[in-house]
Formats: structure tokens, sequence, C-alpha cells
């Protein structure tokens, strides 16, 4: 290897700026002073032997060119500093007094500069390669402006697996027969070609395109005088992130001596994912999906439960100013601020963004917080989008407090996006967690002192009213398996629930495996596949440690798996709907994740994963002669009175004695009961054979608004004891209350930079005063009213009264031909938090 080369990987160790903004005073890494320069002269102090070049391998090197406009990324990243040195480094004692200590590396002088072909300027022909590289909505492509009015450059952001093109201008015409050009590409502190961070090449002749699709090159397009445009092709297994460029000419003098002159290009070019590329393993082959996938920077997520499906609005807004930096930012401390080619592969890239969304194990982007208490932080229904978390993380350098699972979400869809990653947001209604990798979820019961079934939490498993995980698309040649069954999209989920590998991480797990119950492929492909397809377990607990069935219930957990239907335009649907009213924006994923409930290939499946999660977990269980149901319940309004009833059903050829009680308990959305509501025994009744008998429940709203919390969430259950059967039977629901939506009044369309008013309100449906009032706003059309953080304040709202006020919003004027314009509402407060809105118009002419 070059010993210059080496040299140059372990210099900028001894000049870097330490999270300064441009014009601070530059410091070493101890953060001592040193002169602002932009000839550094090197020398080898400290370097280990192996990388101190003898004086007959010294080529001398000048550069020349403009300072740079901004610090490295390393330089930016403020991570802990960078001292791992290649794996054969070994602490060095060698006498360094007779190594020679040349400057290798100065400013050319304007002599020296005469006798080689030189670079006058370079252009990036921004315009035309972000529309062919479909970044052109990145806001830091456009021409703008920072807070104090000061005009920023533009940035290159193009993808890999394709080719740009860039204009040099030289001092005169390029002569191939004369000229010795080379171009470099590296990106990171210590770049390595092995490690695919550094690349060198030469201008390709003729029509020879062989590099492609593995490595970089470059042919010449147009010759004009002293203007040379080319075509560079970036590999398609390219680290991703900010890439140095600098054009080479070498020159031998009289003496035989080479000497280098480098123009180093004075900003980054950033390098994305790309699936519009069949030679990328993110490849995505429906190109009209991708407006939805990866340049769609709104959407929605669904919560609630499977009858009573809830959605709101989501601002991913990757393309605003300074996400995409923020992304690389992120992706760079997932990997522990080391770039090598693991930055280039989609499966490693996607679990670490799974790690480091969450903040358990690396300081990452979002606190998760479950326990109602939220003074500290933002409440996680609050939030509206993922810019302001993100910015917030990226100004304070701390993790955010607080989110929830479509919080992780939503935040992992933009970065996702943002990184040229098909991402879309799912929600798994009755979703399970398993957390023994049994793949059934057991729930174990005992008999209290009055002779009724209390649930214990010896298993530790449950079932959430909903969850909300990410899924991403790629191909996986890393699985072992020569097929392309197991391509597509996989599971990643950025939510801290278990360990994976000692991280709170999880994925990329396989849709296809997951339905299959191949859960030896992937990663985590169990832990996913107990979420959507687990038996559920009933289990009666006697003396401490007798287990007897109580019930198997095969098709209660993963219910009606949703997502946004992939338009590639805003969110249209309604806020708040259940099963039957249907929503024009959702899609169903049930069916991708697992084979309809109770077919023999669904039953195969289970199966399948039973057998590979070695658990001996097939239970034997007669059929009971009484039959549960549990009533639906949709569409009832928090704070007004409700019932509930349970149908009790002989279906033996018998008459038969039981006892059935009922109870309803507040819960979380997660799975945990928090308060007894009302329970109540009806008492010992003979039901005939065949016969169907109703009993029902009422519950006054001043009975449950006081232990409700601030999903609304219920949970109803059941039992019954069959007297001559000496045998019990249970059964579990859950529902939740309806909260109001915002409603609001405003115009479809205006014009670019016009002023416009819009009503927004909503009734307050409870015979209580609402308090800590505050209304979060975010996305394209901006408030004159916010605050620094995106929120007004408003005064308590009475009982049974209406809210309502008046917004003044302008809508964004860049970038102009994209013509849609979002609004983002959330209301929040103590006693009915997560009221939210939404409102799309377009631009007209």
């Amino acid at each position: 290897m070059d010993p210059l080369y080496l040299f140059n990987r372990h210099f900028d160790m001894y000049s870097r700026y330490r999270n300064n903004p441009r014009g601070a005073i530059p410091t070493d890494r101890r953060g001592d002073y040193i002169p602002r320069r932009r000839n550094r002269h090197r020398n080898y102090d400290g370097l280990p032997s192996y990388m101190r070049p003898t004086e007959s391998s010294f080529r001398r090197s000048r550069t020349y060119g403009p300072q740079r406009r901004k610090p490295r990324p390393w330089e930016r990243d403020n991570g802990p500093p960078t001292t791992d040195h290649p794996a054969n480094d070994a602490p060095d004692t060698t006498n360094t007094d007779d190594v020679p200590k040349p400057k290798i590396e100065e400013e050319a002088t304007a002599e020296e500069l005469a006798t080689v072909l030189t670079v006058k300027n370079i252009d990036l022909n921004i315009e035309e390669n972000v529309q062919q590289h479909h970044t052109d909505k990145y806001e830091n492509t456009m021409e703008r402006e920072d807070g104090d009015g000061e005009k920023l450059e533009r940035e290159l952001v193009i993808r890999r697996a394709a080719e740009f093109q860039i204009t040099i201008e030289f001092d005169r015409p390029y002569n191939k027969k004369q000229d010795d050009l080379t171009f470099l590409f590296k990106t990171g502190e210590y770049p390595l070609p092995k490690a695919g961070t550094l690349a060198s090449f030469k201008l390709q002749e003729g029509a020879d395109r062989s590099y492609k699709p593995d490595s970089w090159g470059a042919h010449i397009v147009k010759l004009d005088g002293n203007f040379m445009t080319m075509a560079v092709y970036v590999p398609a297994k390219c680290v991703i992130g900010e890439w140095e460029f600098v054009v080479k000419t070498i020159f031998e003098d009289k003496d035989g001596k080479k000497m280098s002159f480098r123009y180093e290009y004075p900003d980054d070019i950033i390098i994305l994912l790309n699936p519009w590329s069949p030679d990328d393993t993110v490849y995505y082959p429906t190109e009209k999906l991708l407006d939805e996938y990866v340049l769609n920077d709104g959407g929605a997520l669904f919560y609630g439960n499977y009858r009573q499906i809830g959605s709101r609005g989501w601002n991913f807004g990757q393309f605003a100013d300074g996400i995409l930096d923020a992304s690389l930012v992120i992706l760079r401390k997932a990997f522990g601020f080391k770039i090598d080619g693991n930055m280039g592969d989609p499966v490693h890239i996607s679990r670490a963004l799974s790690r480091i969304v969450n903040n358990n194990d690396d300081n990452g982007v979002l606190v998760g917080n479950w326990s109602g208490e939220y003074d500290d932080g933002t409440r996680p229904t609050a939030w509206t989008g993922s810019i302001k978390i993100i910015q917030q993380y990226m100004e304070k350098r701390e993790p955010v407090q607080y989110g929830q699972c479509w919080v992780f979400s939503g935040v992992l869809t933009t970065i996702c996006r943002a990184l040229g990653l098909p991402c879309r947001s799912v929600t798994n209604f009755a979703s399970a967690h398993d957390t023994d990798l049994s793949c059934t979820i057991d729930n174990v019961y005992r008999l209290d002192d009055d002779d009724d079934l209390e649930k214990t939490n010896l298993s530790g498993d449950s079932v959430w009213n909903f969850h909300v995980w990410n899924e991403v698309y790629m191909q996986r040649p890393d699985l072992p398996t020569s097929s392309t069954e197991y391509h597509g999209w996989q599971v990643i989920d950025a939510t801290p629930q278990e360990r994976s590998d000692g991280f709170f991480c999880l994925g990329p797990a396989p849709v296809a495996a997951v339905k299959k119950g191949a859960i030896n492929i992937g990663k985590d492909t169990p832990f996913v596949f107990a979420e959507v397809n687990a038996d559920s377990i009933d289990w009666l607990v006697e003396d401490r440690d007798e287990f007897y069935v109580l019930n198997v219930v095969k098709d209660k957990i993963g219910k009606k798996i949703s997502t946004k239907e992939p338009t590639g335009k805003r969110f249209r649907g309604n806020l708040s709907y259940t099963g039957r009213r249907g929503n024009i924006d959702r899609e169903d994923l049930t069916l991708l994740y697992k084979y309809e409930e109770g077919t023999p290939e669904e039953r195969d499946a289970v199966a399948l994963a039973t057998k590979l999660s070695n658990a001996d977990k097939n239970p034997y269980i007669t059929d009971s002669m009484i039959e549960l149901k549990l009533e639906d319940q949709d569409e009832i309004l928090v704070g007004k009175d409700f019932s509930y009833s349970v149908m009790v059903k002989n279906v033996g050829d018998k008459s038969l004695t039981v006892k059935v009680g009922m109870k309803i308990e507040s819960m979380t959305y997660y799975g945990d009961a928090v308060d007894m509501i009302i329970h109540k025994k009806f008492g010992e009744m003979k039901i005939e054979a065949g016969q169907e008998t109703k009993i029902k429940l009422d519950v006054p709203a001043d009975l449950y608004l006081p232990k409700v919390i601030e999903h609304f969430a219920m949970k109803v259950t059941a039992t019954c004891l069959i007297i001559e059967e000496h045998r019990r039977v249970i059964l579990e629901d859950d529902f939740r209350l309806r909260r109001p939506d915002l409603t609001i009044e405003a115009p479809e369309t205006c014009k670019p930079g016009e002023t416009i008013k819009i009503k927004v309100y909503f009734d307050n449906p409870m015979n209580k005063t609402l308090t800590k009032c505050k209304l979060m706003i975010e996305g394209s059309l901006r408030s004159t009213e916010t605050t620094n953080g995106g929120s007004i304040k408003f005064p308590d709202v009475p009982g049974n009264s209406r809210w309502e006020t008046i917004l003044t919003v302008k809508p964004k004027i860049k970038p102009t031909h994209i013509k849609e314009r979002d609004l983002f509402l959330s209301f929040d407060c103590v006693e009915l938090p997560d009221i939210v809105g939404f409102h799309g118009l377009d631009l007209s002419d």
C-alpha cells in the first residue's frame, strides 16, 4: 500500500475542528489551539513504524483549490474521539529521531501550477443531477438562506448504482495522451480501499463500462475547449454518506521525480441508497410505489383496536432542511462514528437504525415512557411529526422525552426514507408480546378468595391493543438460501421491548418468513411471528405448581395489520373510524403476515414455528359445552354512559347450571390492567340445551372517568363456572372510548406566499374542565402564532363546551415544483389528550 496514503490516513487526527461552527477557533482533539491555515505540514510523530515511509518512497504532493465551506462530518458529529487504528496497530516504541519528516503536502506555488493541467472550477450540475436521481425534494439541494439571511450553498445529493455528471474547467484543454488524471472519492476520518471508503480511478476510454455495477468509474461525455463534462458511476454497494471529491494530476519533472497536484472540492457530495436501480439491493420493482415509500413526506399512523381503528396524520418531513444531515449523523452514531463497508449494506443499516432511534443503549433519539408521567418532557400523544423530535435531538445532543411505539415508528420512517431505504409504518392490532420466544402467549390465572379467576403475572406475556413497527424493502443475499423468497419487506422495530444480541433492537425479519413460520430465517423472526400469529393459551394454576389448560384461542392474535395506502399523496382518510365504516387510505396487510385464520396453511405455519422454537406447547383440551360471546362496542364517546353484554350459550345436549361473572378494568394500550372499574357476579342460573342467555352490565360515566388513562382503553372479562363439569370458561376482549377529533375549516387551495385563516374546534364531551391545554402544530403550513417549540398554549376548556380558535397560516414557498402543503395538529391536555386533526391544501398558480 502506498505509504503516502497511509500517512494521509492518520494525518487529520492532528488538526480537526471540534464541533465548532464555521469561523470558530480551530482546536485539535485535546482542545488545544492550532493556527488556522490551509497548508498544514505533515509529519510522522506518533505514527506506527509500519506507516513511516523511507526517504525514497516520498512523492511530493501539492494541494490547491478553495477552502472547505464547512467542517468534515466527523468534525461535526460531536461523538467520542475516534482513536481506533487498523487491527495490526500496536504500541510503537521505535526511536523516531532518525525518521525523515519532509513536508510532503503543501500548497502549490504559481510556478508549479503552470507546469501541469490544473482545475479552475468544478460545476456539479446540481439542477440536472438531482432531477435524474430523484433527490430534488431535499431542501439542501435548493437555494435557501439560514436564520440570519445568509445564503447557503446548494448541496449535491445523489444515489448510488447510477451515474452523475460533473463539468470541470481546466486552465487549458485536456489532452489524454499528455495529462495523467486520477479522481478520488473518500469518506470517513480514516478512509481505506478495503473498507469501501476510498476510491481512486482514472477516466475510462471508449465504450467500456466494465466497472459497473461493483466499482467506481468515469468516462468523458463532452469536451469543449477547457471544459470537460464527465459521467461518474457510483457502485451499487457504495457506503452511503458524505464523500469528499479530489481531482489529482500527476506530473514528472526533468529529474524523473513525480509530483501530484490535488484539487480538493470544497463541499461534500451526499450519496444515498437507490431503490430505482436494479443493481441496488434496495431496488423496488414498482417505481410508482416509491412515490409513497421514499418520496412521500406525509402519512398516517394507525392506532386503537381492531374494531375501533383510529388514525393520525404524521409529518415525516424527510426533505426538510437539516433532516438529511441529521439522519446521516444518527446513522454514523449507530455505527459508533466509524464508517466502514457495513454502512453500504441495508441489512446492517436498518438494524443499526432500529437500535439508535431508542435511547436504551447508545443515547439514541427517543426516550420511551409508558408510565403516564410526562411532566419533564412531551406527552407521546402530543407529537404530530418527526421534524421537531429530530431537530431537538440535534440541538441538545441528548435523547428527546418522550415516545411510544407510533412515535418510534414515525421517526424511523423519516430516517429510512431520508437515506433512500423504502419504508412504511405498520400497525398490528391485538399484537402479542412473547417474552420467552415460545411462539405462544400464556395467560396464567389463579382462584382468588371469592373463588373467582384472577390473572397473575407468572408468564410475563401480554397482548397490546396495537403496536406500530416498520417495514423496509430490500433483497436478502445474506440469508442461507439461494432463492429470492425472502427478498422484499422486512420487519424492523425501534420500540425497546426485548434485547437482541444484547441490544434493544429488532430485525430485519422477512415478512415472508413470518408467514411461513420459518422463524429460523432472519433476525428476531420468532418474536415477530408471535406478535401476529401466536396461539393464546389460558392456564389455571393450583397448589402453586399444578397447571391446567382453561382455553386455547387460535385466532385472537394479529388482526387488521394496517398501513397507509400507497397513493403517493397526502393522507385523506378519516381520523377515527370503525371496521364497519372502513377507510379509503388504509391498506390491510394481514394476509402478507399469515394465511387465512384456521386454514391448513395457517395451522402448518404455527406448527412449524412451535417446532422450531423448541417449546413443548401443544396442550390438549376438550371443547366446552358453554360458549361465551362478548358484545362488540363501537362509537362509545368518552364521557357518556354505556353498557356491555355477554351472550352465554349452551351448545351441549343437556341442561347446565352456570355461575357467570363480568368485570371491566381500565388498561394501558400495551395490555396491562390499571384499575378495576366494575365487577359483578350474577349468581347461579340454569341454561337449557341450545338456549342462549344475555347478561348486561351498565357502566355510568361517573364510575369510569376517574379510572381510565390516556388512551381510554378498557378490558372486559367474562367468566363462567359450569357446576356439573367443575369446569371454568373465560373470555377477554378490549375496547376503547372514542375521543373527539379536531374539525378544521380551511380553503382547499391558496396562492404561494398567501396568508390564510383557518378555524379549528372540537366539543368537550365530558362534564369536567380540560386543563393545561396546548395545541401542537407541524407541517408545511406555518402558523404565525406558534412559539419556538411549535405550540400554542390556551386557557382551560369548561366541561360540555366548544373550544375553538382561528389560526393564521402561511404555506412554505419552497419547493415550488411541489404543490401540496400540509398542516398537522394535536390538542393536548391533562384530562383528554390526543385530539388530532389534519388539513392539506394545494398551491394554485
